[in-house]
């Protein structure tokens, strides 16, 4: 797994979390990110919430209020002004049920900025290639109008003071507005996240933690604040003077993004608002970002401690929001029975021969959290992972409880030498063995299986040859799906005995490097291929026979020996009795 880990890593960014996000209790003027000194092997594919891994569907200009007020001052008067938002869903099979939500306000200082403003739609895209449904609002700028606020000690600190309580009005709306269409969006209303930037860093803030009484204040507005509660908040660069006033312990998990050189919004207010959250145990993540100015792209892009600032913030929002808990568990794993790879209801060799196929498609690798409805259930071992040991397992069910015979498998090279060793291009012999394991031991008289190989490394190059005692009725036919079925013979007059015996053999040329099985099941046609042994009158039932797998790897960069390939058809047959 380590190496594993490590190819992974060469590959992928860090998308790591720390092994858990402490909740602040010292009083401290700035917290560094943490060392991500452990990683976690599940973060280095793909997890719900930090790896972007959906599509993204997007909706624009959603009315999500229609009575903003405007115009106060003008020739016009005060209007009615529909405010709008974009909506971003992300789109894949393996959505959970339930989704998180992300509310983003754009900065702009109060007099511009829009919500479909480049940075913003690429935040609101990455919320959403992760798992969140989020949407980019607009709210009321200095050039509405919007009517005066009540009067507070603020009132007279900017001219754009109303406009401050008019965009908090504007962000409480739009959370309202998430929460009641929870059902259409299929979000958990419990699970909203609100952020912005400058600006909208601001008015993340104040919307997160002012309570209903903070509101009554400086604000006409009748909404029951108590009910628009947010679970966790992105402050980019918006802890302006006063703002840590309002922090209490009730206030929610707050990631503060802010560089030590922004010119525009001085960094000691972050400070600030980091110190007040720590005094209230209010958990946070504050990295130290140095020389990214105002910029909201150049904080997101900081490298901190080894980890990208981005990576950071995606995972403290999926620790802070518990968004494991809206992943079904282990749900690669079948519950019903545990073997049974493809869900039909029983255990057969085809449930290790979709592992395999996996395996070589894609390598071992950790199961994401979230599974499509219609796939396998890899999982066999409920360990979270796809390795052999889940092949393994499904080969040691089926061959398990009282056998009287046994199939087995091994490789010979062209020179009928047991070998361990194939490389690409090179032809090789697989060989059948037949064993009688019963107590009498007087040997296998019909020895008859269908084989599987895996047609993406493996192809046969040539008829299948058969060994005395084994020359009686000779079969097998070349099908599709890697399958040689029907391959056996039976055996002579005198007993054959004890001991593993070969019944034939097959030339196969290896096509592509990686892991290949080799996979044994039952013949099909009975009674004409039944499992037959000698001093016993019936056949054996399959479940009396133990039907060896063979795993082995193929190695690149062959050098392997070359017989003339025989014209074959996945059709055509070799010997049909």
């Amino acid at each position: 797994m380590q190496e594993l880990a490590k190819r992974v890593l060469s590959h992928l960014r860090i998308l790591l979390k720390t092994a858990g996000f402490r909740k602040c209790t010292e009083r401290i003027t700035h917290r560094r990110t943490p060392v991500f000194d452990e990683l976690e092997t599940r973060r280095l594919l793909t997890t719900f919430g930090i790896t972007p891994q959906y599509d993204v569907n997007v909706t624009p200009d959603i009315v999500y209020r229609d009575d903003a007020k405007v115009g106060y001052g003008t020739d016009d008067g005060v209007t009615d002004k529909s405010l709008k938002l974009d909506l971003y869903q992300p789109t894949g099979d393996n959505l959970p049920e339930t989704l998180p939500a992300a509310i983003l306000i754009h900065g702009g200082g109060f007099v511009g900025g829009d919500k479909a403003q480049g940075t913003f739609v690429d935040l609101s895209n990455d919320f959403a290639s992760r798992g969140y449904v989020a949407v980019s609002i607009n709210y009321r700028l200095f050039g509405d109008s919007p009517p005066p606020a009540k009067e507070t000690q603020f009132s007279d600190l900017d001219e754009r003071y109303d406009t401050f309580v008019a965009g908090v009005e504007d962000a409480f709306h739009a959370v309202k507005w998430m929460k009641d269409s929870a059902d259409t969006l299929g979000i958990d209303p419990s699970r909203i996240m609100l952020g912005g930037h400058s600006a909208g860093g601001f008015l993340s803030l104040a919307t997160g933690m002012f309570d209903a009484q903070d509101v009554s204040e400086f604000s006409y507005m009748d909404l029951d604040i108590s009910q628009l509660q947010v679970a966790a908040l992105l402050d980019g660069a918006g802890s302006m003077n006063g703002t840590e006033y309002t922090i209490d312990a009730n206030d929610p998990p707050t990631f503060i993004l802010h560089s030590e050189d922004d010119a525009t919004v001085t960094y000691d207010n972050a400070q600030k608002v980091a110190t007040e959250l720590g005094n209230h145990n209010v958990a946070y993540e504050f990295p130290l970002i140095t020389t990214a100015g105002h910029g909201l792209d150049e904080k997101l892009d900081t490298v901190v401690d080894g980890v990208v600032v981005s990576d950071q913030m995606f995972a403290f929002f999926e620790q802070e929001l518990d968004l494991d808990e809206l992943i079904p568990t282990f749900n690669w794993h079948n519950d019903n029975l545990s073997e049974d790879v493809n869900g039909d209801g029983s255990v057969t060799p085809f449930d290790a021969l979709m592992l395999i196929n996996e395996l070589n498609r894609a390598g071992a690798y950790q199961l994401p959290l979230s599974k499509p409805g219609e796939s396998p259930f890899y999982d066999v071992n409920k360990d979270g992972w796809i390795t052999p040991s889940d092949a393994i397992q499904i080969i040691n069910v089926l061959n398990g409880g009282p056998h009287s015979a046994a199939f087995s498998l091994f490789l010979t090279d062209v020179n009928n030498e047991p070998t361990s060793t194939i490389s690409v291009d090179e032809v090789f012999y697989i060989n059948l063995s037949a064993e009688d394991i019963s107590a009498a031991e007087a040997g296998v008289f019909a020895a008859y299986v269908d084989l599987y190989i895996p047609e993406t490394h493996l192809e046969y190059a040539g008829n299948a040859e058969f060994t005395a005692p084994y020359t009686n009725a000779p079969s097998g036919t070349f099908n599709n799906g890697g399958e040689l079925d029907e391959w056996g013979a039976f055996a002579g007059m005198d007993k054959v005995g004890s001991g593993s015996i070969v019944v034939s053999r097959i030339p196969v040329r290896a096509i592509a490097s990686g892991h290949a099985l080799l996979v044994l099941e039952p013949a099909d046609e009975s009674s004409f291929h039944d499992v037959l042994i000698y001093d016993r009158a019936t056949p054996l039932d399959a479940l009396e026979v133990v039907y060896n797998s063979f795993d082995f790897n193929i190695l690149e960069n062959a050098e392997g020996e070359y017989i003339n390939e025989l014209a074959l058809s996945q059709t055509n047959t070799v010997f049909d009795y």
